[in-house]
């Protein structure tokens, strides 16, 4: 959003740079010259910047993410929705760190937590659903 902002500000410079040149010069090919280079940057400019500020991003609604979450909460099985987040956290910790070693296993946890959390999850809701995966 806020490059489309720069883009639009430059169009409607550019726009007003046009204008002044049309308005300086009428009869002197130099100004118009310059005058129609202006506007020619500052139509596609201010085109593109409206553009990207008032296009609506594409993808699910809220809506659509809240089913989709709790779909998938509903998916879990019991056992893992009612442990607390931090024990199942650390007994994924401990079996990675005992198969990997402290810093890898650990740095290997959080990589699969991160790629939930990309999807949309929340780290809690993270946790939960690599728990269920893990069979904990």
């Amino acid at each position: 959003m806020g490059n489309s902002i720069g883009v639009l500000v430059l169009g409607v410079l550019a726009l007003l740079t046009g204008a002044l040149f049309i308005a300086a010069g009428q009869s002197l090919e130099y100004f118009v010259a310059w005058s129609v280079l202006a506007l020619g940057f500052a139509l596609p400019l201010t085109a593109l910047g409206l553009y990207g500020v008032f296009h609506l991003p594409e993808g699910q609604s809220v809506k659509e993410r809240r089913k989709a979450k709790k779909k998938i909460n509903e998916s879990l099985p019991a056992s893992v929705l009612e442990a607390p987040t931090y024990e199942l956290y650390n007994a994924m910790l401990m079996d990675s760190v005992r198969e990997y070693g402290p810093q890898i296993g650990w740095q290997m946890l959080e990589r699969r937590l991160e790629i939930y959390m990309q999807t949309g999850l929340t780290r809690s809701e993270a946790v939960r659903r690599l728990a269920a995966e893990k069979g904990y």
